[in-house]
């Protein structure tokens, strides 16, 4: 007796001079002497008192039907109501994984499944399969559940730490097959209009991932509930004041801003509007600024596959990223804003001169965007059309009125720029029609 109890006591210090919440795989043989505290199906929650008269607390999940005569040790402790708490968050999803995917659960996957439900206690099975990509979860819903309502409140449920569904945690987490497989349950009712805990519906969080997965989204909602839940769920603006198209261009998913577009995205979604501060007073009071009143899209594949996908990543209007005045044309008589901003600040006029692109920056001027207009770093599009030596440029925007004494944010006019640059061809031509107009 006295050498059985040296080896279960060896045995014990072994497994718990472990981390507490590491997995590991264990003999079923050598817990036969141990106290259960409490169960639930395979998951066992054992006490032991060892020789210093400590009470320890072990987790053990069994295996169903195994021959191995093992099991894995989930969790090893001194206190009795963490062991508790971990126990109970563990006891209504590992036997059911146990159950359902027992060739899934190895000890490397077991301990990133307790990782996952201990960080997310709220979460019920489905965010756990759908972040986990288990899609015979999925697939055996319509035969577990009897009534669909049981299965639309299970798919539905939002989890209480960020508000997310399982389909937004398979947006999330790119796992297509997840989402399709959600999306075929039969007769299946989502609320694809709910948000998280930062405002975020579904388009906010697969505009974030990739085109298909936007693409099917947006097919789906159409098709299965109304275009026009589609038109308020795509156009949605989150606690950030950010719609889906602004998180497209932010994180340089172009293949997802394309497919926003087709299907109805507000133009002007990825744009800073005239009213933040460093607008021009021309800017605000300009007719031009109107012309985003109502939200407008650009559902046509030629003209969104006509668009510079490079610039996208700045943010803006498709103004900002279309390669020709025919380009403009269109746009302009779909509501673009001609004085929307990117996210460096800067207006279409500003970037097209930048770009030293002359035909859209003449289009611009001619469809009334602001020839003022105060972009990155205080300047206007005279100022940056300037830094780019650019002559022909200049000359356009003193035509259309552009204020030649405008200082920028280091306290620079137009002339100071000329006259303190570098050396080049265009310099004596460019101080000569500031001089003309009287630039100071």
């Amino acid at each position: 007796m006295t050498s059985f109890l040296s080896l279960a006591n060896q045995f014990l210090t072994k497994v718990f001079a472990l981390e507490p919440f590491s997995v590991v795989e264990v003999k079923i043989e050598d817990y036969n002497h141990y106290d259960i505290m409490t169960r639930e199906e395979t998951l066992i929650l054992y006490s032991y008192c060892d020789n210093k008269n400590r009470n320890n607390y072990e987790i053990l999940l069994h295996r169903e039907n195994s021959s191995t005569r093992t099991a894995f040790s989930l969790y090893r402790s001194t206190k009795s109501d963490e062991s508790q708490i971990y126990f109970l968050r563990l006891k209504d999803k590992l036997p059911v994984f146990m159950t359902r995917f027992p060739n899934l659960l190895t000890v490397s996957s077991l301990q990133e499944l307790c990782k996952y439900i201990n960080a997310n206690p709220s979460q019920n099975m489905a965010h756990i399969c759908a972040h986990f990509g288990y899609i015979d979860y999925f697939r055996q819903l319509s035969t577990e559940f009897q009534e669909t309502s049981a299965i639309n409140e299970l798919l539905n449920a939002q989890d209480e730490s960020e508000g997310k569904t399982s389909l937004q945690i398979a947006v999330e987490t790119q796992r297509l097959n997840i989402i399709q497989a959600i999306l075929a349950i039969p007769n299946v009712q989502l609320k694809f209009d709910l948000v998280d805990h930062s405002g975020n519906n579904l388009l906010h969080v697969a505009a974030q991932t990739n085109g298909q997965i936007v693409l099917i989204l947006c097919a789906t909602i159409k098709t299965n509930q109304s275009n026009d839940l589609l038109m308020q769920i795509i156009n949605a603006k989150n606690h950030d004041n950010f719609a889906p198209l602004y998180l497209a261009c932010s994180h340089d998913k172009t293949s997802c801003v394309k497919e926003l577009l087709k299907n109805g995205a507000d133009v002007n979604g990825a744009s800073i509007q005239d009213t933040h501060a460093g607008a021009s007073p021309d800017s605000l009071s300009s007719s031009s600024t109107s012309r985003d009143e109502s939200p407008s899209d650009l559902n046509d594949d030629r003209l969104i596959n006509m668009l510079n996908v490079n610039d996208m990543k700045n943010g803006g209007t498709p103004l900002h990223w279309c390669k020709s005045s025919e380009v403009i044309e269109i746009l302009v008589e779909r509501n673009c804003n001609l004085n929307a901003r990117n996210f460096h600040g800067d207006t279409a006029l500003h970037h097209m001169v930048a770009r030293g692109d002359l035909n859209c920056t003449i289009s611009l001027l001619g469809h009334g965007a602001d020839v003022n207009a105060i972009g990155a770093n205080g300047n206007t599009p005279l100022h940056v059309s300037i830094k780019a030596n650019n002559t022909t440029i200049v000359q356009a925007l003193v035509v259309f009125g552009a204020n030649v004494d405008i200082a920028n944010s280091s306290g620079h006019s137009a002339r100071h720029l000329a006259a303190t640059s570098n050396q080049s061809p265009a310099k004596d031509t460019i101080l000569y029609v500031l001089h003309s107009v009287c630039a100071r």
